[in-house]
């Protein structure tokens, strides 16, 4: 189009020239040079209008560089809210850090321990059964003869001086009034409280260790779990997160680029819109000058014909400078086009990633509530057999007793009973456990759903994004890429609904393996219920917990200050009763598996 135009102006400013000379000259008469003025002002006006034409293109031109550069701020503004995203989670990765060091060292020190613990019993058990006193057949202690009790007596102030080392000076201090036999039946029972504490600690540190490895997509390649393996994993934890904070200060590098470079734009832009100024208040003198001539005299001609063929020249020379100017922003745009383009594939990444994150802690929430629902059976099915052993095995031994064996069993009674109290807290820790994770199913689902939106949202913005970057340049998101989109979109409904389908078989395990409901899950759902703001889904949970007609449903929306006329809350209060409080110090393993799952969530 510019190269057309300057050959207009080459052939005007030829004809303008040769019009001068025959002027100059004088060689026609007064006649033929009225009769040529005549064409010569008709093809000064056409050349006018032309201009005004060509002026008026290059401000629709100027004005869709302006709708492009307004684009790609809208960008850049997406770009920048990304990073912000994208903020949070690098300050978490930065502080998960700590955690797993004191986590490995909490874990060494717990293995030292127990194995010290252990070693300390086999060589007492060893010395207990090298001794004569235990009858192997029966079970039972034998009454030792004058012979042995030097030996006896030696044995047992060998085994009270070894467990006196494993033991506080607290525990020394209680026992230290007591005879012989006591002090060792009492330092025996308190080594084995201890021994039982380190490993339930153990446990609960590998269990957490072990959580925390599947929430970051790690597997183990052996059913056991092994620390060395732990600390390759986590090491490789650490790098990915060094990995992403890299990424992302990449990332803030190319958008601090970009917005100079559209700013560059945007200054370039404007100095082509105030030349475009000019040149329009130049064609306005030059035609007001045009006409001037026409009025004027033969004298007066010949000057405003030069000055007609100096402005000739220079709107020429400015066309060229405009058309160079119009060149470079074109090429401007096109970069940051492509570069925009780069950062759309980059989002979707991102996003992909996200998607599988988000199915990775839903197989690990899963897989815990199964866990802690078995280990929950196992261990009452455990204490129930057990207390039924050792009430039979009294009841046998009972008319057989002497003094030493009565107290022996009495001892062991005692250290039976407080094996019990802890597997009672233990159970009703589990239970506490079980409503935890399942109010930290439904806020999950809650955010679930709102993670959803907001993703659907941004996939809408990115289709708006793209079909008006379609109708400007060719380098527009595809339709493959659309139905990849949908296709993750319809993935993670599937997600959603496995979500649902795991909950609702949860709750039917928990109502097949209880009959009754504890007052405290029952209080936790209603506190919930008026709390939060979610009500329906929380009622939904409820009803098929407490088994609500949809009569009772009704009626608790239709009164949500207060609950009245449900006549399965009081058979449930009056089911079973509540089991003791377990005063616990400190943040739980469900506690700390809580506020995990949430913290990943947000």
């Amino acid at each position: 189009m510019w190269d057309t135009i300057a050959a207009n102006v080459a052939s005007y400013g030829k004809d303008l020239t040769q019009d001068i000379r025959e002027i100059v000259t004088g060689v026609e008469r007064e006649e033929e040079e009225s009769k040529a003025i005549a064409p010569q002002d008709e093809d000064l006006e056409a050349y006018v209008i032309d201009l005004e034409r060509s002026l008026i293109r290059k401000k629709q031109e100027v004005d869709d560089a302006n709708k492009k550069i307004e684009l790609l701020e809208a960008k850049l503004k997406q770009i920048e809210q990304h990073a912000d995203d994208l903020q949070p989670h690098t300050e978490r990765l930065k502080s998960l850090d700590i955690s797993e060091d004191a986590a490995n060292t909490a874990l060494t020190d717990a293995k030292r321990d127990i194995e010290r613990l252990e070693l300390d019993c086999s060589q007492l058990r060893a010395r207990l059964a090298n001794s004569d006193d235990f009858d192997k057949s029966s079970g039972i202690v034998a009454k030792p003869t004058e012979s042995d009790n030097d030996e006896l007596e030696q044995a047992a102030r060998e085994g009270v001086a070894s467990l006196a080392q494993v033991l506080t000076s607290e525990d020394l201090n209680g026992a230290a009034i007591d005879p012989l036999p006591g002090k060792l039946v009492k330092y025996i029972s308190l080594v084995t409280s201890r021994l039982i504490a380190s490993e339930v600690d153990t446990k609960a540190l590998k269990n957490t260790l072990h959580a925390f490895l599947l929430a970051q997509n790690e597997r183990f390649e052996s059913q056991a779990f092994s620390l060395p393996e732990c600390k390759l994993k986590l090491e490789g934890i650490l790098q990915q997160r060094r990995d992403s904070l890299q990424r992302i200060a990449r990332l803030e590098q190319t958008n601090s680029q970009l917005e100079q470079r559209v700013q560059e734009a945007e200054t370039a832009r404007r100095e082509w819109q105030h030349a475009h100024t000019d040149a329009m208040n130049d064609l306005k003198t030059t035609q007001e000058m045009l006409n001037a001539a026409r009025d004027a005299s033969k004298a007066d001609k010949d000057d405003s014909i030069r000055k007609l063929q100096d402005k000739l020249q220079q709107m020429q020379r400015n066309t060229l400078h405009l058309s160079e100017e119009l060149e470079a922003t074109t090429q401007e745009l096109q970069e940051t086009q492509a570069a925009l383009a780069k950062q759309a594939e980059t989002l979707k990444e991102e996003m992909e990633d996200s998607q599988h994150a988000i199915m990775d802690r839903n197989i690990v929430l899963e897989r815990k509530v199964y866990e802690l629902t078995d280990e929950l059976a196992r261990t009452k099915e455990a204490h129930d057999n057990e207390r039924v052993q050792w009430t039979q095995h009294v009841q046998v031994n009972t008319s057989s007793v002497t003094e030493a064996q009565l107290f022996e069993l009495t001892t062991r009674l005692s250290l039976l009973e407080a094996d019990k109290n802890l597997a009672e807290q233990d159970a009703d820790r589990l239970q506490t456990e079980l409503a935890n994770l399942n109010e930290v199913l439904i806020q999950f689902q809650h955010d679930r759903v709102n993670e959803e939106a907001q993703w659907r949202a941004k996939v809408q913005a990115l289709e708006i994004a793209a079909t008006e970057k379609q109708q400007d340049t060719s380098n527009a998101i595809s339709l493959e890429e659309h139905k990849t989109i949908l296709s993750a979109l319809a993935k993670k409904e599937e997600d959603n609904e496995r979500l649902r389908e795991a909950l609702e078989r949860t709750t039917v395990q928990l109502l097949a393996d209880n009959d009754s409901v504890d007052k405290r899950m029952v209080v936790q759902m209603m506190l919930q219920y008026h709390e939060s703001s979610n009500k329906t889904d929380i009622l939904e949970v409820m009803g098929r917990i407490l088994g609500f007609t949809e009569e009772d449903k009704e009626r608790l929306l239709s009164h949500p200050g207060r609950i009245k006329g449900i006549p399965m809350l009081g058979s449930i209060f009056g089911a079973t009763p509540a089991p003791s409080s377990v005063d616990v110090s400190g943040k739980s393993f469900s506690d700390a598996w809580a506020d995990f799952l949430l913290k990943e969530t947000k």
